[in-house]
């Protein structure tokens, strides 16, 4: 198939790019589909419970303005290199 031949093409190129900035272990980062899991530190039922709260605030006049965070771990950290959670997380929120 002409197409697979040129995909094939792109990401040798890409690869042989990439070697200058990556080392020796470009390929295997960048095809490696297993993900890191992340946990977070807000239940998700306690996390709305929060954004209402907040929403009462506002309409009440308290305050004008909420930074609601919460706080992400990565489960199995050992396991996995900064890249993959880098990834990781450029895939889910790009």
């Amino acid at each position: 198939n002409c197409a697979e031949t040129e995909i094939k093409k792109v990401e040798k190129k890409f690869f042989s790019l990439s070697q200058n900035y990556m080392g020796n272990h470009t390929e295997e980062f960048f095809l490696t589909q297993r993900s890191p899991r992340f946990v977070s530190n807000f239940a998700y039922q306690n996390y709305l419970k929060a954004i209402k709260k907040a929403k009462e605030y506002i309409a009440a006049g308290d305050i004008y303005q909420v930074n609601l965070s919460q706080r992400f771990m990565v489960s199995d950290a050992g396991t996995f290199t900064p890249w993959e959670v880098y990834k990781t997380l450029r895939r889910i929120n790009p």
